[in-house]
């Protein structure tokens, strides 16, 4: 008789655009920082906001992510073309 195992399903459906990324790591583990770095104004003050979304893998898993997001963005350069940097950011 198989055992069903129930399944709680905690999905974050608050997106965050990474525009910057930081990654360390342990002898065991790798640790990627998404940050999101944009500004804010208060009145005429500006302050730089930065919000982090991190996530901790262990070498196996890492490498997984590594040869997806490889075959994702080599599949999106057949259909799309070359991803290239925005322009405003090359004159940047």
């Amino acid at each position: 008789m198989k055992q069903e195992i129930p399944v709680i399903n905690n999905v974050d459906n608050n997106l965050f655009l990474s525009n910057e990324q930081t990654i360390h790591h342990q002898p065991d583990k790798i640790l990627i920082d998404f940050k999101s770095v944009y500004p804010q104004f208060i009145g005429e003050q500006s302050i730089m906001v930065v919000n982090h979304r991190v996530i901790l893998l262990d070498l196996y898993n890492a490498k997984g992510f590594l040869k997806a997001l490889e075959e994702n963005i080599n599949n999106y350069e057949k259909k799309f073309g070359k991803i290239r940097k925005p322009e405003a950011i090359v004159k940047a």
